[in-house]
């Protein structure tokens, strides 16, 4: 498969310092704002596949809002090292996440049909099936993470979960969605 007719596309280095992006529309009333401090991007590769040496990105930030649910997700650094993926193989050396902040507000309204159509399940293989079939991650880090979940019925708030100053990490993380298997 070629890329808008090219071959291959090679970044050694990028950088992008202040930057904004806002979309409107006025006829949904939905708002997307996203911006960056800092983004750098060193050694980019993509031809069968893509491959990045490093990707940093220092206060990242963006806000969805639509009629009946926000979404507000910042942080003071995201970074990863040593991506590749090729024929639906991932490898990750090493992926960071420092002091993410998450905020959704959903909010339901109360509709007419109450058929009770039970539980949907979540199989987690089978939402990462189109994204790969092995994933090899060397080293997962989240520092210290807010988490602000609410949801509301009819505009009145029945739920409101947060969670503050969570701490993640994982070493050797392995997951084969084929065999349906993790280690």
């Amino acid at each position: 498969d070629k890329l808008m007719g090219l071959e291959s596309i090679s970044i050694d280095s990028m950088i992008v310092s202040n930057a904004s992006i806002q979309s409107l529309d006025h006829t949904k009333n939905d708002t997307i704002r996203a911006g960056v401090q800092d983004m750098r991007l060193y050694s980019f590769l993509m031809n069968e596949g893509v491959n990045i040496g490093e990707f940093h990105v220092s206060h990242p930030e963006i806000s969805v809002s639509q009629s009946r649910s926000k979404f507000n997700f910042k942080t003071n650094r995201f970074s990863i090292a040593g991506f590749g993926l090729s024929e639906k193989n991932l490898n990750l050396v090493s992926f960071d996440l420092i002091r993410p902040d998450l905020q959704l507000v959903e909010n339901y309204i109360i509709k007419t049909d109450t058929t009770n159509t039970g539980s949907p399940k979540t199989d987690m293989y089978a939402l990462l099936s189109p994204y790969f079939n092995k994933a090899n991650i060397g080293q997962i880090n989240i520092e210290d993470a807010s988490i602000d979940y609410s949801h509301a019925l009819d505009k009145k708030v029945i739920k409101h979960q947060e969670v503050n100053s969570t701490n993640l990490r994982m070493d050797g993380l392995k997951i084969d969605v084929r065999d349906r298997s993790f280690d």
